[in-house]
């Protein structure tokens, strides 16, 4: 990607994300969990992780084998997804979907501290997420 579409993307996406209308933590997580179990039905998924606000989810998936990323059809993989998500909730206009690492892992520690009963505001999360991310997702 060039830095132009990159940058271009960043600006779209702060801009989606902070439109977002605020929502229950309980009710994006529960969203988030129906979501994570759905897409880690398809075939070439081993685990997925998933952040979600009212209008907005972000997916990490990790493929059960590295290689399928080379075989497999991405655009519809992604339309698989978005469809899953989509069919799940259909008030979330804004997805994105990656296979960082990093990008799992703090998806991961957000979910354990709001297992833990923690506070956690999803909305500067996952725009915090975005903007230290973007180049990767």
């Amino acid at each position: 990607m060039n830095k132009r579409y990159i940058f271009y993307m960043l600006i779209v996406l702060i801009f989606m994300i902070s439109g977002c209308n605020s929502t229950s933590n309980n009710t994006s997580m529960v969203n988030a969990v129906d979501i994570e179990k759905d897409i880690s039905k398809i075939q070439y998924i081993g685990n997925c992780n998933v952040l979600c606000t009212n209008t907005t989810a972000l997916i990490n998936i990790d493929f059960k084998n590295k290689n399928d990323m080379n075989y497999i059809n991405q655009q519809s993989l992604k339309k698989s997804i978005k469809d899953i998500v989509k069919h799940e909730n259909s008030n979330i206009k804004n997805i994105f979907i990656t296979s960082d690492e990093n990008v799992s892992k703090k998806i991961q520690n957000i979910s354990k501290n709001a297992d833990k009963g923690k506070s956690v505001d999803l909305k500067w999360e996952i725009q915090n997420i975005v903007n230290n991310f973007i180049p990767n997702v």
